[in-house]
């Protein structure tokens, strides 16, 4: 197997969170990829679930907060587990992500908006880092 690929997208506000999830949502889609969007409660399972139904505001990106096994191609899921058999998996989560290492290729946010989320962001580079994936 080969090593794998945490890529962090680096955002300076609430603005660019946004934009990042919906456009690499799109993306996903776009190729046939199947995503995980792997949140760390309800409330962000229910932003995120929100925002990729008002946006992109010209289509819609079939997907679904998922709790057991799914056929959506976009899950979102508080669970530790890849219950859509996704092949990339999205961290929204404030710590390094466990599945990440069953995925080639995960995505971060580099969240520079906040001291405190600043801190986070570079805490789970530095985790990854210690697990021998490729972080870019």
């Amino acid at each position: 197997m080969t090593t794998p690929k945490v890529i962090f997208i680096p955002v300076k506000d609430s603005n660019a969170k946004r934009q990042a999830l919906v456009i690499m949502a799109q993306r996903f889609f776009s190729n046939k990829m199947r995503v995980l969007f792997s949140v760390a409660n309800d409330e962000v399972a229910r932003y995120v679930d929100e925002l990729l139904w008002k946006s992109p505001s010209e289509s819609f990106l079939p997907h679904a907060i998922i709790m057991r096994p799914s056929p959506e191609p976009i899950g979102i899921t508080t669970l530790l587990e890849n219950l859509n058999e996704a092949t990339v998996l999205f961290n929204l989560r404030p710590e390094a992500n466990p599945l990440a290492l069953q995925f080639a290729f995960t995505y971060d946010l580099f969240d520079t908006t906040q001291p405190d989320k600043l801190a986070l962001s570079q805490r789970r580079k530095e985790a990854y880092v210690q697990q021998g994936f490729l972080v870019s």
